[in-house]
């Protein structure tokens, strides 16, 4: 019933149903996830993914049948304002990321990093051990591997006793890996994390406080990673098609 309720409270962003909910209410869900013993999967999403769904449809699959669905992304927010059905605020990924872990990490829940080149996400989750008090950290695996392998590591995670699974393996890789995996992994709440890994790890920095403020993050990592002006490409295109859909609801209301 429960599962029925959120996807109930979805909005749609050019079909991509979104929660919307703060970073606090999405906790206070995995929180009664948790004490359920209940397995999930979530998703953050940004412009650039909602984009990839509408030509990938497994990607949208997956989105669809994810247990949370969080607006990480300034266009994202903004595509609420302009359609409107705002969401409370943006749930970074990997701020959401980090609040889990400080919560995993002060009910002594396991958990289990996934994704990245090799060596990024040990350094991660040694730093995040440093300045996380309590943090268990089951295990963790670059995302390097053969589709051959994943049987094996999915039997890896399920026996570390991890109840949270960060996964970095970039979309939609990520989403429809997670996706496909749920069932083999009862009581562990799997999230998608992107590239959080180089960030926590200290190989990537966050955009300076204002610029995330004024919805500029996305141009801060366009600045630092100038291979990522290919895929900002889609930007004026989500733009022209949030437009489009709201000035079509708008004519609907009227007629």
């Amino acid at each position: 019933m429960q599962v029925q309720q959120v996807q109930e409270q979805r909005v749609s962003v050019l079909g991509v149903g979104i929660h919307p909910l703060s970073e606090a209410d999405a906790l206070s869900r995995v929180t009664a996830w948790h004490d359920a013993k209940e397995g999930r999967y979530i998703a953050t999403v940004n412009a650039e993914i909602v984009m990839r769904a509408q030509v990938d449809m497994q990607l949208a699959e997956a989105l669809r049948q994810a247990d949370l669905v969080l607006p990480d992304g300034a266009g994202v927010v903004w595509a609420g304002q302009v359609l409107g059905t705002p969401f409370p605020e943006r749930v970074a990924g990997i701020d959401f990321m980090t609040a889990l872990i400080a919560r995993a990490a002060a009910r002594q829940e396991r958990v289990y990093f996934l994704g990245g080149k090799p060596g990024v996400a040990q350094t991660a989750a040694e730093k995040l051990r440093q300045s996380v008090p309590g943090l268990v950290v089951a295990g963790v695996r670059d995302g390097y591997f053969q589709d051959d392998e994943t049987e094996s590591i999915v039997a890896t995670i399920r026996e570390s006793g991890a109840r949270y699974l960060f996964v970095g393996l970039g979309a939609p890789k990520q989403e429809c890996w997670a996706c496909a995996r749920r069932a083999s992994l009862p009581g562990v709440t799997a999230v998608c994390v992107g590239g959080s890994f180089d960030v926590l790890a200290g190989h990537l920095r966050r955009a300076p406080l204002w610029m995330q403020r004024h919805r500029l993050e996305w141009l801060y990592r366009v600045y630092k990673q100038p291979s990522r002006w290919k895929r900002m490409a889609v930007l004026p295109q989500f733009i022209y098609a949030v437009r489009r859909e709201a000035k079509r609801r708008n004519n609907r209301r009227g007629g």
